[in-house]
Parts: structure tokens; sequence; C-alpha cells
């Protein structure tokens, strides 16, 4: 019977051995299986910062082709109000240039 279980354990140890060069082989898949997601993971993020810097860049321009027209319109608003009302305008210049004289002497 001492035989026997001697023939047993060197059994399992050969299946043991087995089992541990198996599992490290496991591993190193596991291994170069994560390396992939964590890479991939990587691309799609660099993709979705690229995709999102463009849409802030889009974005931006159109903001400021916006604005460039809302100044344009303005000042041919205000061009036109100076044609129709010179007289106007000047006194109102005059005023508003008076009003600003007066409030920063009282500074000094």
């Amino acid at each position: 019977m001492a035989n026997r279980t001697a023939i047993d354990d060197a059994k399992t140890e050969s299946e043991l051995r087995a089992e541990v060069a198996q599992l490290r082989e496991d591993l190193a898949v596991i291994r170069e299986d994560f390396r992939g997601v964590v890479g991939e993971a990587v691309r799609t993020g660099k993709r979705g910062v690229e995709s999102a810097t463009d849409s802030v860049k889009s974005a931006a321009h159109h903001a400021a082709e916006r604005s460039a027209e809302f100044g344009r319109e303005a000042a041919h608003k205000a061009e036109d109000t100076v044609t129709e009302h010179p007289f106007a305008s000047v006194a109102a210049a005059f005023a508003g240039g008076a009003l600003l004289g007066v409030l920063l002497g009282r500074r000094h």
C-alpha cells in the first residue's frame, strides 16, 4: 500500500506541474489580451478626444463667424442711424463726452 501512495503522489506532482505550466500559458495569453484591450481603450480615448477637439474647434469657429457678423451688422446699423440723424448723433456724442469728462474730473 505504501508503494501505491508513492505512485499516486508522483502522479499528482506530475499533474500539478502540468497544471502550473498550463496556468502560466493561460496567464501569458490573458496578459496579451489585456495589453490589447488597454491599447484599444487608449486608441478609442484618443479618437474621442480628437472628435471632441474637432467639435470644440468647429463651435469656436462658428461662434467667431457669428460674432463678426453681429459686429458688422451693428456697425452698419450705427452708420445708418448717424446718416439718418446726423445732428442728433453729434449732440448725443457731445453729451456722452461731456458726461464722461465730468465723471472723470470728479475722480481726481
